[in-house]
């Protein structure tokens, strides 16, 4: 408190939200760093010292000390006096450029295939051909991650949901029964054509006596990977954690209409999320079966949380990483050992900062996009759509959040 003191007397003006944000995720050494640079600009700015004096005073050589004053003027942010401060960046891959240039020509390959593969086979297929033209075989973690990179911004290269493991077709117009979750479905490529929910642990660790990473509960249209409702939980999540996010989707679809988002009249979105198989999870079914989405529900003896986020590509939201593999654990549990120097920081500062992350992959997403996934026009624009032109994705979320409203 008292560092953040320091930067509010220090900074010119009040100091923005954006600015506090970036200060509270710097560990201690790296905050008495930015004070001490932020001194230093500004005793330059109102004529206290000369910029050639910051050498000696900052230890940073001429060009530091002039790239560091013209970062500063250029953003008037913490960003730029504090490597790594901002969002972090995807890092380029090392892969060799004719293995990058195979895996492109692999994936453009299956995207361009009616009915395209799983990300698997077009893994082995990348590691086959990279074999027989004696070149460095990439490992699967490596290529997952560089398609993900790719699907998430390059809609030229953007594989469809089908191709992310899921195969078979279950036309829109069949009636929703229990069965249908044995079936494999056919998930449109169009916006609300298919709705995923799961809970996955953001990395940010919470200030409490007892520290804990908590989970963040996400709904998620698979066409466009647009966030439709988030929220920051302080546990492992329960059936009651599903209903909820589904019911704040119903006010983040609202907002995306006034954008003129909407889904395609007369489809019934395919709801995707893994639960348990006990008792207390009967009520969560019977809500999804009034909704009249179509079931891709899978059950399990445990819910299994992350999965659904990872396999459609989203490892991380607005630059922060999702840890996939912590969720099954309580939130105290969370921390490893080389969390000892993550700053720690408040629980209205993080929710705050999944919100802003939150708005910032919408907004990377509805610029790479494509305007057909977003207006029903895309790759399966001869849906057969119900007789009913309505829109269930409206209908179907509603119902959500009158059941949680009543719950």
């Amino acid at each position: 408190m008292a560092a953040l003191a320091s930067l509010e007397e220090i900074w010119p003006g009040q100091l923005p939200e954006a600015e506090r944000l970036i200060f509270v995720q710097l560990t201690e050494e790296r905050q008495i760093l930015a004070l001490e640079r932020l001194r230093a600009v500004m005793d330059v700015e109102n004529g206290c010292e000369a910029a050639a004096d910051l050498m000696a005073r900052l230890s940073l050589g001429r060009s530091q000390v002039y790239k560091l004053l013209q970062d500063w003027r250029s953003s008037r942010s913490l960003a730029s006096l504090v490597p790594h401060a901002g969002p972090s960046k995807i890092r380029a891959s090392r892969l060799n450029e004719r293995v990058i240039q195979l895996v492109r020509q692999v994936v453009r390959e299956h995207v361009g295939r009616q009915s395209p593969e799983s990300e698997t086979t077009v893994i082995r297929d990348v590691q086959a051909r990279a074999a027989q033209e004696d070149l460095p075989v990439p490992a699967d973690a490596t290529l997952r991650r560089l398609i993900a990179i790719w699907t998430l911004n390059d809609p030229k290269l953007s594989l469809s949901p089908l191709s992310r493991g899921q195969k078979g077709a279950l036309r829109p117009s069949e009636a929703t029964t229990e069965d249908d979750e044995t079936k494999e479905l056919l998930f449109p490529d169009v916006f609300g054509g298919r709705l995923l929910v799961d809970h996955t642990t953001p990395d940010l660790i919470v200030a409490t006596n007892a520290p804990f990473k908590p989970t963040a509960s996400f709904v998620v249209d698979d066409a466009s990977r647009l966030i439709l409702a988030h929220r920051l939980i302080d546990r492992i999540p329960e059936p009651e954690d599903f209903l909820t996010i589904l019911a704040f989707a119903s006010d983040g679809y609202r907002r995306l209409r006034s954008k003129g988002i909407l889904a395609v009249h007369g489809l019934h979105p395919v709801l995707t999320m893994r639960n348990g198989l006990s008792a207390q999870w009967n009520q969560l079914r019977a809500v999804a079966q009034r909704s009249r989405f179509k079931f891709d529900i899978r059950r399990a003896p445990q819910p299994v949380f992350g999965h659904v986020l990872r396999r459609s590509m989203i490892r991380e939201i607005g630059g922060i990483a999702l840890l996939p593999g912590l969720t099954k654990e309580e939130p105290v549990c969370r921390l490893r050992n080389n969390d000892v120097r993550t700053p720690r920081v408040s629980w209205p500062d993080a929710m705050l900062m999944l919100d802003n992350a939150v708005m910032e992959h919408n907004r990377q997403r509805l610029r790479v996009v494509s305007m057909e996934a977003l207006s029903g026009t895309a790759r399966n624009s001869n849906l057969r759509l119900n007789t009913e032109r309505r829109d269930w994705l409206e209908f179907g979320l509603a119902e959500f959040r009158d059941a949680w409203a009543s719950h």
